[in-house]
């Protein structure tokens, strides 16, 4: 993907800043009843693992498919993550696989000032983390919520994309 300037990197900036504070939101309200002693620690390794392989799977196959082949994903196994592990783990595993992305998206747009970039999303980290020391948590401890902000992060990211993708040679 070849870096644009002007109005694209704007929006492009725009739509990896706030899927980041969505994934920091989520990642702060996010409870699973199951999750407790080894369980725990896999969800810990899911997060993890799904940041590592983000990265890789958008090398291997491109970024579009990786977002939308996890996104999608995810937000189906997160309507039954509260009942079954394995789909809580699978889903949080697929909803990180956008951290990689939101980074290097934002990189290829601003490719002197990497940074920067890296110094925005840090700072999107931390304000979808505020919103959960305002708030009782446990309203949004639901897996229909996990799936709207998976659906919405999806969204997010790929419009603009789609919007371009005849100017950009994005796979």
């Amino acid at each position: 993907m070849k870096p644009m300037q002007g109005s694209w990197s704007l929006l492009m900036a725009f739509c990896c800043i706030f899927v980041v504070v969505l994934r920091s939101f989520a990642g702060s309200v996010m409870h699973f009843p199951w999750a407790k002693n080894w369980l725990a620690l896999f969800l810990t390794l899911a997060i993890v693992l799904g940041k590592a392989g983000g990265g890789i799977l958008a090398d291997r196959f491109g970024i579009r498919p990786t977002i939308i082949g996890s996104l999608t994903a995810c937000a189906l196994l997160f309507l039954e993550a509260n009942q079954f592990a394995i789909c809580g783990l699978l889903a949080v595993f697929l909803f990180n696989m956008t951290m990689p992305i939101t980074l290097s998206l934002l990189g290829m747009q601003f490719p002197h000032a990497k940074g920067m970039a890296f110094g925005a999303l840090t700072f999107a980290l931390f304000v979808g983390l505020v919103p959960s020391y305002f708030c009782n948590i446990n309203d949004f401890a639901k897996p229909w919520i996990y799936c709207l902000l998976a659906v919405l992060s999806l969204v997010i990211l790929y419009a603009p994309m789609l919007r371009n993708a005849k100017k950009r040679n994005i796979r």
